[in-house]
């Protein structure tokens, strides 16, 4: 039996922003506006004045209609890369998603897959999964469902499939809301628990109880609801959480954050911390005015896509229709990331006059020729695939995968596809990822053309993920990276002055600086496993040694 319903991963929740820099065209009083009288209580049907009270000591408010539903607005200039508010979660648990079966359980404590040789670990109260000692009292677990399994004497794994079980633990701890903390029910109980498409029904969980083992627990209604919460609000990791190859996988509804408008273009990123806390921070990307709407990417790996993959993602994951800025605009933004050539005069370029019209042909700009959008997804979708097939190809030929990559741009940028299409850029950024862990093996024509390729991607992401998005930042970091190991190359080479003037090594330091901000200010960093923050450690180094260099110092080879 599926209880994951419309389930969005770290697609979060639907919101219909109308811009994503303006404020919404009702009332500046959101206290005006019932969302109660709806026929409909889709938006929720709980105390907004608890919502109200809980946003009284942060730099944003409640605003909205019935037409957009809730939304955050800044109460003052919020200035790029501020810390806006720590949102602890009302409750959280683990994600089986991406887990096959019982033989790798997740952890109640910390959502990490017990596949380290820990996986009979288990909870010497209920018996269920913890995979060690420092989990045994996580507050999550214990304070929640390990007495309720205890009482009702629940045996692990139940009688269920392994991702409506872990689904289930989510719903139990929100259930576990109604009588722990009335006033957090009342709040959870404002926010939207249907999807705008509604595509993906709701179970009969009267069924799931009985084998589950809690056939008397909680109303089917509430049930309902927790889930459908769930769906549309929560926000999702998948991350390393304690050692690489190790992974863990959770989502979270956190009160307040759960009330972000969604952007394809947004003006805040987020990120949750490890655990036992599970903290969520956001940080405005770039300034806010006062009176502007806070959004942030409920699914990055979406945005990667132009405009029509990228709808075609969001109505089939997250079941509703995005009418960001990005969204309603066939070149998104002046990108045009999925344009393509036109199959007739091969000069003009191909797009549909309106983004939200998925049946209207696409036309070219010079010659007029049109042709279906089920024609040209196909056509795109198998560029994709051949691009994916990349490393596959590399095994089976013994031809270097980034030597596959390079071909696949050469033969499609600018003469099947857009030179910015959201094809040619993936590929360019596989290089980059291939490459970035391996900067010190290469030859300098190719850390040329890999500082190429992160200026060919950060052009993209100045206009779709602007300020300090992760994307900028990363590309950053690996251009700052893939400059410093030009100069150590040409230094080695005693090629340096007569290559670089003074004026190239400020550049290059200040890219360096830059990227060390984005670290700074990034609330991922925090986050990050030791591995990873030796990235960051390295950056500081090299740019140590440039600094030097414009002093007038020796650095060694």
């Amino acid at each position: 039996m599926d209880i994951n319903g419309a389930r969005t991963l770290d697609i979060k929740r639907m919101k219909l922003s109308p811009t994503d820099e303006a404020k919404l065209e009702s009332d500046n009083n959101a206290e005006t506006v019932n969302f109660e009288e709806e026929e409909d209580d889709t938006n929720g049907k709980g105390d907004i004045s608890l919502v109200y009270k809980a946003l009284e000591d942060s730099p944003f408010e409640l605003d909205g209609d019935s037409a957009y539903g809730l939304c955050l607005i800044a109460k003052r200039d919020l200035k790029a890369g501020e810390l806006l508010h720590d949102d602890t979660p009302a409750f959280f648990g683990p994600s089986a998603d991406l887990v096959e079966d019982y033989s790798t359980p997740l952890c109640l404590g910390c959502c990490v897959v017990m596949n380290d040789g820990n996986g009979e670990n288990r909870c010497p109260t209920c018996g269920w999964p913890i995979c060690s000692s420092d989990c045994d009292n996580i507050e999550h677990h214990k304070a929640n469902e390990c007495g309720l399994f205890v009482k009702h004497d629940v045996k692990f794994p139940p009688n269920v499939e392994i991702q409506p079980c872990y689904k289930a633990i989510a719903i139990i701890r929100g259930l576990l809301v109604k009588e722990r903390s009335p006033q957090m029910w009342e709040q959870l109980m404002t926010l939207q628990w249907k999807t705008q498409l509604q595509l993906t029904p709701f179970p009969d969980f009267e069924e799931f109880k009985e084998n589950f083992g809690l056939p008397e627990f909680g109303e089917e209604e509430d049930w309902t609801r927790i889930l459908g919460i769930i769906n549309v609000n929560s926000y999702s990791f998948q991350r390393i959480e304690k050692k690489e190859g190790s992974p863990s996988f959770g989502e979270c509804l956190f009160p307040i954050y759960s009330l972000m408008c969604h952007s394809c273009s947004p003006n805040c990123t987020w990120a949750i911390q490890y655990s036992p806390e599970f903290s969520m921070k956001v940080r405005p990307t770039v300034d806010i005015k006062k009176g502007e709407m806070l959004s942030v990417c409920y699914n990055h790996e979406f945005s990667k896509f132009g405009f029509y993959k990228r709808q075609e993602k969001i109505r089939e994951r997250a079941e509703f229709e995005c009418k960001c800025r990005r969204c309603v605009d066939p070149h998104d933004l002046g990108t045009d990331l999925a344009a393509v050539k036109c199959f007739k005069c091969k000069e003009g370029l191909m797009l549909p006059e309106d983004a939200s019209d998925f049946e209207m042909d696409w036309k070219c700009d010079k010659c007029s020729y049109g042709m279906s959008p089920e024609f040209i997804s196909s056509f795109v979708e198998s560029l994709y695939e051949q691009s994916d097939m990349a490393e596959d190809e590399a095994q089976e030929t013994g031809e270097p995968v980034v030597k596959i990559f390079e071909d696949f741009i050469l033969s499609n940028s600018n003469i099947k596809v857009h030179s910015n299409h959201w094809v040619i850029a993936e590929a360019a950024h596989a290089i980059v990822r291939l490459q970035a862990s391996n900067l010190s093996k290469l030859k300098l024509e190719e850390v040329n053309r890999f500082t190429d390729l992160c200026q060919y991607l950060l052009q993209i992401k100045n206009v779709i993920a602007p300020g300090f998005s992760n994307e900028r930042g990363m590309l950053h970091h690996h251009l700052a990276r893939g400059y410093y190991m030009k100069v150590k190359l040409l230094i080695n080479t005693d090629a340096l002055k007569t290559t670089l003037s003074e004026e190239d090594l400020i550049n290059i330091h200040n890219v360096q600086k830059y990227a060390m901000k984005f670290w700074k200010e990034n609330p991922h960093y925090e986050s990050l496993t030791e591995n990873l923050k030796r990235e960051p450690e390295y950056l500081i180094g090299e740019a140590e040694e440039i600094k030097l260099l414009l002093e007038g110092s020796n650095v060694p080879k």
